[in-house]
């Protein structure tokens, strides 16, 4: 059986991808208490998407959000250290592994935590002859974006590996926050794929094999 973690959460109005970049504007002191903690103690804390519909929590007249069942670990790379003047700290996170969530608690400083179940990292598959067209979409994409200045993902780039390609289309790409949580919680990174170049294909992004 796999081993029960505790991870604080921090909710999402987007979904985070294993091995992609989050870029967070932290306000709040019990969010900003939360970063400075996992900077201090160099753990982790859990990202999750947050649905539109609120409910009441039991037993309480609060309302509290309710979270997707999976989301993602994720660890700091840079944040400031200070309290920003306009009271919004601007942090940067490496996203790591899926969980899924088992229960969730509220902590003495108002935090949601969830004993979560960590999911095994995606088997590192080369993407089949029928899906190379996404992988030069996606090299060429990210050619075109660091031309502008703009350095999306986190090196080294594992366009041969069909989850890694999967997921940072599944970041780029518009598509509904409900469609991408669903890709982001396939197990199977082949299926993610082919799933990302049925809609390339769809937008005329990328030719029909």
């Amino acid at each position: 059986m796999a081993a029960i973690s505790q991870l604080p959460l921090f909710l999402l109005r987007t979904v985070a991808f294993p091995g992609g970049v989050l870029n967070l504007k932290v306000s709040g002191p019990r969010h900003q208490g939360l970063v400075a903690q996992c900077a201090q103690d160099g753990l982790p804390f859990g990202a999750i998407a947050i649905s539109l519909q609120e409910h009441a929590a039991p037993q309480t007249n609060h309302l509290r959000p309710q979270t997707e069942r999976v989301g993602v670990s994720v660890e700091l790379m840079d944040h400031e250290p200070h309290q920003p003047s306009n009271g919004v700290m601007k942090v940067r996170c490496r996203c790591i592994q899926r969980f899924e969530i088992l229960s969730v608690s509220t902590s003495k400083d108002d935090l949601l935590v969830a004993a979560v179940k960590y999911i095994p990292f995606d088997k590192l598959v080369p993407p089949e002859q029928d899906l190379l067209g996404a992988v030069r979409s996606l090299f060429n994409a990210i050619n075109s974006l660091q031309l502008q200045g703009t350095q999306p993902f986190l090196s080294p780039f594992e366009f041969g590996n069909a989850g890694w390609v999967a997921n940072r289309w599944c970041e780029l790409l518009p598509i509904p926050l409900a469609a991408k949580q669903r890709l982001m919680e396939l197990t199977d990174p082949l299926v993610r794929l082919k799933l990302v170049c049925e809609f390339l294909r769809s937008k005329g992004l990328i030719q029909a094999s």
